[in-house]
């Protein structure tokens, strides 16, 4: 019976990230930005500054995969590169004003599809779903 339901739960899990990034990607689909991308984006915003080499770091991705997904969002201007004053040779990468801008609106975007999804769950069952979640977080970072 416990297998039967971590299977479920599992299953479960992974059609609502699928769900989630279809749903979030159709709402900025007329911006052109990948779920990848959008990540990245957080990630810029999260650290301010940041040199590629960490982004592929954090990403669990190639250095140069990480190339294209910024040249996907420097081109559109969401992004600006920035020489550091003490090595040429490393490029700084921060959030533009109008990457900033579509950030906010993704941000209250997804909140919104968030929102809706919640919105006919009983406090019972948001209190459960937040025990489950801290539960399962404590155990990916031990």
């Amino acid at each position: 019976m416990r297998e039967e339901l971590i299977n479920q739960y599992f299953t479960l899990s992974t059609t609502m990230q699928r769900a989630w990034k279809h749903r979030v990607l159709a709402a900025f689909e007329n911006e052109h930005i990948s779920i990848a991308q959008m990540g990245l984006l957080f990630m810029i915003h999260e650290k301010k500054s940041v040199i590629s080499k960490d982004l592929a770091k954090h990403m669990h991705i190639t250095r140069s995969a990480v190339a294209q997904l910024i040249d996907g969002l420097a081109e559109p201007g969401y992004i600006e590169r920035t020489e550091d004053e003490k090595d040429r040779r490393i490029i700084h990468i921060s959030l533009s004003k109008k990457g900033n801008n579509v950030l906010k609106r993704l941000e209250k975007q997804r909140r919104a599809i968030f929102d809706e999804l919640v919105c006919e769950l009983s406090e019972k069952q948001l209190k459960a779903g937040i025990e489950i979640q801290e539960a399962m977080l404590r155990q990916l970072e031990q």
